[in-house]
């Protein structure tokens, strides 16, 4: 009956890994998404003047590589050897 017990736990495992990369992505989107909108507000007529009286600049937007946007792969197969 361990293995029933193995296979809850690696089934948890796989959706908290899910849950994580998915609140990932969520958290750039939305920083994204308000950066955007703090720079149109700041490039915006009458607002762009008071953001360059009080030297605010638009911000970079989060920046996301293929490999963030990849899956990542997590290897179940073989355990370690002692030694290896």
């Amino acid at each position: 009956m361990f293995w029933w017990r193995s296979s809850e736990n690696f089934m948890q495992l796989q959706d908290e890994l899910a849950g994580t990369e998915n609140r990932l992505s969520v958290g750039r989107t939305r920083y994204n998404e308000i950066v955007g909108d703090f720079n149109a507000t700041v490039r915006r007529f009458p607002t762009n003047l008071y953001a360059h009286t009080f030297n605010f600049a638009e911000e970079p937007f989060y920046p996301v590589s293929p490999e963030a946007k990849q899956v990542p792969q997590v290897d179940f197969g073989q355990p370690a050897t002692p030694g290896s």
